[in-house]
């Protein structure tokens, strides 16, 4: 009888370990593509609704799924602060790509 609560916590923690797993690898995929952030929101949206009935626990592993897909991006981000040279890196990734896009030809 003191083995059950033993294998439900371990069950618990293997959920929530593959949930931030997935979100880094959401997290990986918008760093190779900036459009896969929608992948993210459709992620967390299908964590959320998992759980409909019980919104706080699918509010949970949302936020989960978000927490590691967030992982990646700031590492990659102290990386550029460490090595010096973020202000490229900004002004590459997010003010110079939304003035390309919209840019006629």
């Amino acid at each position: 009888m003191t083995i059950l609560p033993v294998i439900v916590l371990s069950a618990i923690a293997l959920i929530a370990s593959i949930l931030v797993l997935a979100g880094a690898l959401f997290g990986l995929s918008v760093i190779v593509k900036q459009h896969a952030a929608t992948f993210v929101v459709f992620g967390a949206a299908v964590a959320l609704g998992r759980r409909w009935p019980s919104w706080r626990r699918g509010a949970g592993e949302a936020a989960l799924l978000l927490g590691g897909a967030a992982v990646p991006l700031i590492l990659l981000v102290l990386a550029f602060v460490a090595a010096g040279a973020f202000e490229p890196f900004w002004l590459w990734c997010f003010r110079y790509a939304p003035q390309y896009v919209s840019m006629m030809p």
